[in-house]
């Protein structure tokens, strides 16, 4: 029997009941990713031959069929039928990293989901590339990691990037995590993410879904996309379906990613019943023995123990033999920080620099023979060059000695960096001018942060990221007898709510001034940075634009 949910989010492609030896039924819906709910349906066919039953019930199973993003979505609110179809008694996401995010999302579906991961089906992500573009990177013997690879795909012009959403893609979320986390110590040091940012400059495309990425290889005949993340089992399906456009997979040396597909039963959920959750807990039993083993590797999967299958050969552009371990199963501050990364580093950005150019910044860095503002400069015109060509940017600088009555001056107004700026693109004009900057004069913070902030709110743009950076190494001493801290914050807080712009401040040295940075900060709701030592005031400003929390 089969039934289709029209408007629901979710198809159920097949129903087993085999009534044989048995009374009643005891059925259970299986909900999983399109790929995957294609595998399960072979798996629950082979199962309805053997006459399934639980203690004298004959036992079902409905394969429902969801994009994992929404099956994500629905745990964390408590499953509405209405909007997401019948609720689940087993979630098979593709990837243990979904069931992190899930958790990570809510408490509901924290609760809801077991500890217990076990794995119908394993298959590792990889690049994929036609055979002639990948024996340039050594295809197939070099042995390169997630480093080794994004580096010459930087080098290599004629590599046609392309990359899935973390967000709605397992192989764009684990390859993502992967190479944010290249060296697996669970931390982000600039130089990953300055990588991170380098792949994202190099797209050509840039999709939703890993499908999609597939598609435009097709379409594009190669010439459009021709390089992104995918997984195994992919490469082995599309070069069946496209003979006449073959891919290869490239294997990362070090910790092999995988999809594990794993076979959550949600015995926690107030929806379920004993019945169901029996055959639920039936069909992983009949998924873990030998029959569904050979099944599962048959259609171009590993099964959980990693073992290949005939299909996994390097004429169908893969390997049979991993030589690399498993990576372990991503935690959920992981998956929250590569997704957040990446919004970052994708969402259109309107920014204005705010830099502090008064006396104290004109102090000698121990062990740089340079001072804090040559350094700061240099930071800024490295920020400068990060970003693609639609960020709107624009320069600040505060002290004393600006002109007139007012502690600030604008070096070069907010906009496109292409736009055409005295002649020179902004790029070029923000360069340029950061390089005049000389120190001078007391701090006058206060009253610049809410004139920046209103000029941000006036060149508000909508979906973009609108953010103040300032970076500043002193109280705010001014003599103007402008703003104090308190009114400053009330101002922001009291601002137009429909064009929120993130205060991100940057204190250079151990400046006495940090509290009240902090709570500017926190008052459009993100965190304040430090460059205790001023000499890796770079990173900490890369750090600071895309590692605030949205």
């Amino acid at each position: 029997m089969s039934v289709v949910l029209v408007g629901s989010g979710l198809t159920i492609g097949y129903v087993y009941l085999i009534k044989n030896a048995c009374s009643g039924s005891a059925q259970a819906t299986v909900v999983a990713a399109p790929g995957t709910a294609q595998l399960l349906r072979s798996l629950a066919d082979k199962w309805s031959d053997t006459n399934p039953s639980v203690d004298g019930i004959c036992a079902s199973v409905q394969i429902g069929e969801q994009e994992t993003a929404a099956t994500v979505q629905a745990l964390a609110h408590d499953w509405d039928t209405a909007t997401s179809g019948p609720a689940p008694d087993v979630w098979v996401p593709p990837s243990s990293a979904w069931v992190k995010a899930a958790a990570a999302k809510s408490a509901v579906a924290d609760q809801l989901l077991p500890d217990r991961l076990p794995s119908v089906a394993r298959t590792p992500v990889v690049i994929a590339m036609p055979k002639a573009a990948a024996e340039t990177f050594g295809w197939p013997d070099a042995q390169l990691d997630w480093k080794d690879l994004l580096d010459k795909l930087a080098q290599n012009s004629s590599v046609k990037v392309g990359m899935s959403n973390p967000a709605t893609s397992t192989a764009g979320l684990l390859a993502l995590s992967a190479i944010i986390d290249a060296d697996d110590n669970t931390e982000v040091d600039p130089t990953e993410l300055g990588r991170v940012f380098s792949l994202e400059q190099r797209l050509a495309v840039y999709t939703s879904t890993t499908d999609e990425l597939f598609a435009e290889y097709v379409k594009g005949a190669g010439k459009t996309v021709n390089a992104f993340p995918a997984l195994e089992q992919d490469i082995v399906r599309h070069n069946a379906e496209h003979p006449d456009l073959p891919l290869v997979a490239l294997y990362p040396k070090n910790a092999t990613t995988e999809a594990d597909n794993p076979y959550l039963v949600l015995k926690n959920a107030g929806w379920t019943s004993p019945e169901r959750i029996g055959a639920a807990e039936a069909f992983l039993n009949y998924i873990s023995g030998d029959a569904a083993r050979d099944a599962v590797r048959e259609q171009g999967y590993r099964d959980s123990n990693r073992v290949p299958g005939p299909k996994l050969t390097p004429a169908n552009g893969v390997v049979s033999k991993l030589t690399a371990l498993p990576g372990g199963v991503l935690l959920s501050e992981s998956i929250t920080r590569t997704v957040d990364t990446w919004t970052a580093l994708t969402r259109p950005t309107n920014m204005l620099m705010v830099l502090d150019v008064s006396g104290s910044m004109g102090g000698l860095v121990r062990g740089t023979g340079q001072t804090k503002l040559d350094l700061t400069k240099a930071g800024a015109r490295e920020a400068v060059d990060m970003f693609g060509d639609d960020v709107q940017m624009g320069l600040w600088v505060f002290s004393s000695q600006q002109s007139g009555t007012k502690a600030y001056r604008e070096v070069v107004s907010l906009g496109k960096l292409t736009d055409d700026v005295d002649g020179k693109s902004r790029r070029a004009q923000l360069k340029s001018r950061l390089n005049g900057l000389e120190p001078g004069g007391n701090t006058g913070m206060y009253d610049t942060v809410w004139a920046a902030y209103q000029n941000m709110q006036k060149n508000y743009v909508e979906g973009a990221t609108n953010m103040i950076v300032l970076l500043s190494d002193g109280a705010d001493d001014d003599q103007l007898q402008g703003l104090k801290l308190d009114q400053l914050v009330d101002k922001i807080k009291n601002a137009d709510g429909n064009k929120p712009v993130k205060v991100i401040t940057i204190a250079l040295g151990k400046p006495s001034n940090s509290a009240a940075m902090a709570k500017i900060s926190s008052a459009t709701g993100v965190n304040t940075y430090s460059s205790e030592r001023s000499y890796d005031i770079g990173n900490v400003l890369r750090a600071a634009i895309f590692d605030f929390q949205e």
